[in-house]
């Protein structure tokens, strides 16, 4: 009975001792046996990088910058006679007479509104002279025109446009004084433009001889 009772106990105990052989086994050789982590998370990464890029508004194409216009700089005119404060003005571009005589103050109790072109194109550098009352215009120089291209003998004439001309520049031309100069313009507003050279014969105090004269000078323009 006893013998019995001792191999029991002892088959329990190496039982035990197996088990807790056992676990220290398993405990020793889990690391080295456990799965390995991953090393990449491409899937995932990219799964997110999508819905970041679905979430995201749309990036806008960058405009162009406009290139900077420069300003044009400012004409310099130099303005005298019947106004009321001569002296040199800067004007815009493309300005035309009226423009520097009203920086000038406008015209004086002397200045001759007729005697002057109003609408006459300005340009850079000009001295403009308002004539008085009584006044007889100087003949004022004709525009430049540009020099012949090499191997082209001569000089161009320049020509004065009787439908575009004011009364001083129609002054300077030979036997025109300032009062048939005026009356020049006075017919062609009354009348309408010169349609050829030969319609200034209808204004009073140009006949044949004086036509011929000044025919070489002038031109009839639209």
């Amino acid at each position: 009975m006893v013998e019995r009772r001792w191999k029991g106990l002892a088959f329990f105990s190496g039982a035990v001792v197996c088990l807790f052989a056992a676990w220290l086994l398993l405990s020793h050789f889990s690391g080295r046996w456990g799965s390995p982590e991953p090393t990449t998370v491409a899937g995932p990464a990219l799964a997110v990088r999508e819905e970041l890029a679905h979430r995201l508004p749309p990036s806008e194409p960058v405009a162009e910058r406009p290139e900077r216009v420069e300003p044009s700089e400012p004409w310099v005119v130099y303005v005298t006679g019947g106004i009321r404060s001569p002296g040199v003005y800067q004007v815009p571009p493309g300005s035309r007479v009226y423009l520097a005589v009203e920086m000038a103050g406008g015209f004086s109790a002397e200045g001759d509104r007729e005697a002057i072109n109003l609408a006459e194109p300005l340009a850079d550098g000009r001295h403009l002279h308002v004539p008085r009352r009584g006044e007889v215009p100087a003949p004022q120089p004709l525009p430049s025109r540009p020099s012949p291209s090499p191997g082209v003998s001569g000089t161009e004439k320049v020509l004065v446009d009787v439908n575009r001309a004011g009364a001083a520049d129609l002054a300077t031309l030979p036997g025109i004084g300032p009062k048939l100069a005026q009356a020049l313009v006075d017919d062609r507003e009354a009348k309408g433009p010169f349609r050829t050279v030969d319609d200034l014969k209808r204004v009073r105090g140009i006949g044949d001889g004086k036509l011929e004269s000044i025919r070489p000078f002038v031109t009839v323009g639209p």
